[in-house]
């Protein structure tokens, strides 16, 4: 079933990770670091002010001061990575002008794998580090220097990582049941107008299964400001413009415990639907696939190579 309609996909993890990248990242994340670097600097007492200056423990301001210089190097460690990101780009490009598809994103022509295992690893290390950062502030705020108002504040961040570690866990689950799922192309890239054939495949049988469902969509993503007066910000949105859905039920028992699906759809011929991982705002094809089983589902998704021919 093919959807034209235009529609945010709200939840949806974005290949942009921000909407300030390169040079703009560089200079915005400057005065964080070192406005973030004099209060800590002050609140250590390295550069002398007076006890009365302050409304607050050092600690607490040196630990506000940490935030601020945090979040100032992150953004410009991001800013970095980008710049770097465009000129191994436009070098690509330069060496293969006649497949711009190359330079778009550092594609295997023999399939792709699901990023399974990446988002344990990243949601572990995310969650050890947001633990390590946040004791201070408990230790601050419960035990040295009560207070109400920040245990509240605190607390509500210490919700947010027992939250991160229930769906950690839930990842680690989901990876033990069906490990790695990986998808082959039949070539690549897929050419827009042009058939778009694959097999799904997973390192165990997806047990049980009860349906799948398989969808294709082109995807843009916007940069947009949201909210009003104090509430205002900019986001990255993600636009579904493109989507076809293939749906497999009343599957044999043989298909029940199968390991690999080969799949197929036939590609719009409109350029609108070209790819631009590199882009930001970005533009791509991605496949999703959702399967009922008993216990924990089945889901995955894949980047897909489709093009304009050139």
């Amino acid at each position: 079933m093919t959807d034209l309609q235009r529609k945010e996909l709200r939840g949806h993890s974005t290949i942009s990770r921000t909407t300030v990248e390169g040079w703009p990242a560089v200079f915005f994340s400057l005065p964080f670091i070192g406005v973030g670097t004099f209060i800590i600097l002050i609140s250590l007492d390295v550069i002398p002010v007076k006890d009365s200056s302050f409304h607050a423990a050092r600690e607490v301001a040196a630990g506000f001061g940490g935030l601020f210089a945090l979040a100032g190097l992150l953004t410009l460690i991001h800013g970095l990575l980008s710049l770097s990101e465009k000129r191994k780009t436009a070098l690509l490009n330069q060496q293969y002008p006649a497949e711009k598809w190359r330079a778009d994103y550092p594609w295997d022509p023999q399939g792709i794998k699901a990023d399974s295992w990446q988002k344990v690893k990243a949601g572990l290390y995310a969650n050890l580090g947001f633990m390590v950062f946040i004791a201070p502030f408990n230790w601050m705020f419960f035990v040295k220097h009560p207070d109400g108002i920040f245990q509240l504040f605190i607390g509500f961040f210490d919700v947010i990582i027992v939250t991160a570690w229930a769906y950690w866990i839930y990842l680690v689950l989901a990876l033990l049941k069906y490990g790695v799922s990986s998808l082959e192309f039949q070539h690549c890239p897929f050419f827009l107008g042009e058939d778009l054939k694959v097999i799904l495949r997973t390192n165990k049988p997806v047990a049980g299964l009860k349906e799948m469902t398989v969808t294709l969509r082109h995807i843009e993503e916007k940069y947009e400001t949201r909210g009003s007066g104090k509430n205002r910000k900019s986001v990255v949105v993600s636009y579904q413009l493109y989507a076809d859905t293939l749906t497999l039920s009343n599957l044999t028992a043989f298909e029940q415990q199968a390991a690999q699906w080969p799949l197929a759809f036939s590609l719009p011929q409109e350029s609108r639907y070209n790819s631009c991982l590199s882009c930001r705002p970005a533009k791509y094809w991605e496949l999703e696939i959702k399967a009922r089983t008993p216990g924990i589902d089945y889901f995955s998704s894949f980047l897909l190579p489709v093009y304009a021919k050139s």
